[in-house]
């Protein structure tokens, strides 16, 4: 699970720093990254954490847009540390390896990473120019993941200086005006449910709570209508697909200046349009689905390769195939062919 959740993050911020927000970054700037954090959180030296900061200042800081998947990744890679250490534990019956026995524990490890946030955020406020570029976007993406990142480093048994540490660091962050009190409530609230998880022997679930970290409750989130289909500063050809569609035409080439975001109108979702989305979903999950299938469907395949959906008495509801036109598309054009 750790290993998906970290190739998954990679690929986001690889994505975020080839847009061209301001400027795009080259390939390699990706594995740099991901290198300076690896050498940083296993040796937090000052010159390491320097490093780590000058690439988030020139590569980061500027686009607002890379904030959120650099912090995403910033949680995948501490629920990372957790599997490498349940990985060389259970594999105890060898001798750890020089290389294995340098590499502090997964808790030193998370520690580190919000060290590394604590000595960008100083930067970002203090020695910026003008002082107040990029602080505040900066800041506020940080609040939708940092709980997480203390919570995560809080979640250890009998390691209370570990836990008197991030306690300072969150007073420091007070002093130096970071974050709101409101906030600043939220990150020791955050230590707190850490080490009652730690000391109630829960299972880790970082990486659920930060998928689940813009749903704020138990119900269902609505289906709401954003007001267009992409940003108005990005490139015609970063826009996503659906903005092509109107112009395609095969007699004419697309014209850039007539690519735009489609404009919606905000607010709750239409019916059909909100049954074909849940359908999708449903149909991901089925895919994805390593042992069973969903527990409402009686799945079938017949001989031409399709998928079959049917009902209690055996006859056909539904189900589609590989071959492109699924089984509603072809009855209605048979339907109109008559």
């Amino acid at each position: 699970m750790a290993s998906n959740e970290m190739e998954k993050a990679k690929t986001l911020l690889t994505l975020a720093l080839f847009r061209p927000d301001p400027t795009p970054c080259l390939p390699k700037e990706v594995e740099t990254i991901a290198a300076l954090l690896q050498t940083a959180t296993n040796k937090c030296s000052p010159a390491n954490v320097q490093n780590c900061t000058k690439w988030v200042l020139a590569s980061l800081v500027p686009s607002e847009r890379r904030v959120e998947p650099f912090c995403n990744y910033l949680v995948a890679l501490a629920n990372s540390f957790r599997a490498e250490d349940a990985s060389r534990i259970k594999g105890g019956s060898r001798p750890a390896t020089a290389q294995e026995a340098r590499v502090p524990s997964a808790a030193r490890r998370r520690l580190h990473i919000l060290y590394i946030l604590s000595d960008i955020m100083y930067h970002v406020k203090y020695r910026l120019q003008p002082p107040e570029h990029g602080q505040k976007s900066f800041v506020t993406k940080l609040e939708s993941t940092l709980p997480l990142l203390v919570k995560s480093a809080s979640s250890f048994v009998r390691r209370p200086k570990q836990i008197g540490k991030i306690r300072g660091l969150i007073s420091l962050w007070a002093e130096r005006g970071h974050f709101s009190n409101a906030f600043l409530d939220t990150l020791r609230k955050a230590v707190d449910e850490g080490v009652t998880k730690g000391a109630t022997g829960e299972p880790d679930t970082t990486a659920q709570d930060s998928a689940s970290a813009a749903n704020t409750g138990s119900k269902p989130v609505p289906f709401n209508m954003p007001k267009r289909h992409g940003d108005l500063s990005t490139a015609w050809y970063d826009l996503p697909p659906g903005n092509w569609l109107r112009w395609i035409d095969g007699t004419y080439p697309l014209d850039p200046q007539k690519i735009t975001p489609i404009e919606f109108k905000p607010g709750p979702a239409r019916e059909e349009l909100v049954d074909a989305v849940t359908k999708v979903l449903a149909d991901v999950k089925r895919i994805f689905a390593k042992e069973s299938q969903p527990e409402d469907q009686q799945v079938d395949i017949s001989e031409m390769g399709e998928r079959l959906e049917r009902g209690d008495n055996g006859e056909i509801l539904g189900g589609d195939t590989y071959y492109g036109w699924s089984r509603q598309f072809c009855r209605k054009i048979k339907d109109k062919e008559q």
